[in-house]
């Protein structure tokens, strides 16, 4: 029960502490922000912008007022805590800050283009940038997952139908992108597209939209390689295998295949399942993190995600032991916020603590039912 009530406590900690800087912060990849970015001429070259970002990111986030970087108001964050209340105890307090939430993410759709949701910061990937607020496929189901479990279903459709207009054909099937803009097939971005749209579906009894996340989340299904995995991407030089990116489709693949009553889906996960437990593990039994070819200390992100993922296979009890792993090892008591890692002690509204406040809240309900 202490270990218990100690996860109560840093949740409450971590709640506090979003409220007093108004769930503002700083990102790990929020480096595109500052004004040396934008100098001319060299705002326009990809390797200026891809390095300076890879530069800011392994920066401490104290650099960032250094460098004209301000904190900022993260709708994928929003929706983290927002799940993350959720999840938590009902009470005035609660409710105040479902609604709060829920505002503050409808404030930042775009209203002219209809589809979704994006980052606060300009994001310059190996294959596209991306401005800052442009809608991506990830921050947008993020978001959609978590205003799916209000009452109110009808606000989201013309978002969800949006987003399935941006749907491609690859060679295992339909897949939507991390950006229209893009070309390639991403397993993660494609199965948490058909989990907002499985769980819209389900709540808002549309069975074209679950039949929609079936499609989908079966291209990536047959993405599956046979040893059970994923690849990042499939694209040269993005095929690595990392921890909570498999997290991402083994939970998506899980809920679509129960929402759906797919059991070639619920096979597909197990089977992910198992390979990510093999592999993600050291013989110890504490989490690793990087990549399967190069692994390395987990980041807050590789806990928070193990965390859900545990739970979502019905393994409450090592979900308790990851949480309680992730605490000694990256909790600082005296900032009330978790490292990015133990390397990178730095802290992230959204990287660490939304996620962190959504992964604690979910498990704290699970064992306290």
């Amino acid at each position: 029960m202490g270990e218990v009530s100690e996860l109560w406590r840093i949740r409450e900690q971590i709640a506090q502490k979003a409220r007093e800087t108004n769930y503002r912060g700083y990102d790990p990849y929020d480096g595109l922000l500052s004004p040396l970015a934008r100098l001319p001429l060299l705002r326009r070259m990809f390797l200026w912008r891809w390095g300076w970002q890879q530069l800011v990111k392994r920066l401490p986030a104290s650099a960032r007022p250094f460098l004209g970087i301000p904190p900022q108001e993260n709708s994928k964050a929003l929706a983290l805590f927002l799940e993350g209340w959720l999840d938590g105890p009902s009470g005035p307090e609660q409710a105040q800050e479902v609604q709060r939430l829920s505002r503050r993410i409808w404030n930042h759709f775009h209203k002219d283009i209809l589809w979704g949701w994006g980052y606060p910061f300009p994001w310059q990937s190996r294959l596209f940038f991306l401005p800052a607020g442009a809608p991506n496929t990830v921050v947008t189901a993020f978001v959609l997952l978590a205003l799916s479990r209000m009452s109110a279903q009808e606000p989201l459709f013309p978002v969800a139908e949006s987003l399935w207009s941006l749907r491609q054909m690859g060679s295992t099937g339909p897949f939507i992108p991390y950006a229209p803009q893009s070309k390639v097939f991403v397993p993660n971005v494609t199965a948490l597209a058909a989990w907002a749209f499985a769980r819209i579906g389900s709540r808002s009894n549309r069975t074209l939209w679950i039949t929609w996340a079936q499609e989908l989340a079966h291209t990536v299904a047959r993405a599956q390689n046979p040893d059970g995995s994923w690849p990042y991407a499939t694209y040269p030089g993005m095929e690595w295998v990392d921890n909570f990116h498999t997290g991402y489709v083994l939970v998506s693949l899980h809920e679509v295949g129960r929402i759906a009553g797919d059991p070639a889906l619920l096979t597909a996960a197990q089977k992910g399942y198992r390979f990510w437990r093999d592999h993600f593990w050291d013989e110890e039994g504490h989490l690793k993190g990087g990549t399967v070819r190069n692994p390395g200390p987990p980041d807050v992100h590789d806990y928070t995600q193990a965390v859900e993922t545990l739970l979502t296979f019905s393994e409450k009890d090592e979900a308790r032991r990851v949480a309680g792993e992730m605490v000694r090892e990256l909790w600082d008591p005296r900032r009330w916020c978790f490292w990015k890692n133990i390397r990178h002690r730095s802290c992230y509204i959204r990287w660490g603590q939304a996620w962190a406040f959504k992964a604690l809240s979910r498990l704290l309900r699970v064992l306290s039912s």
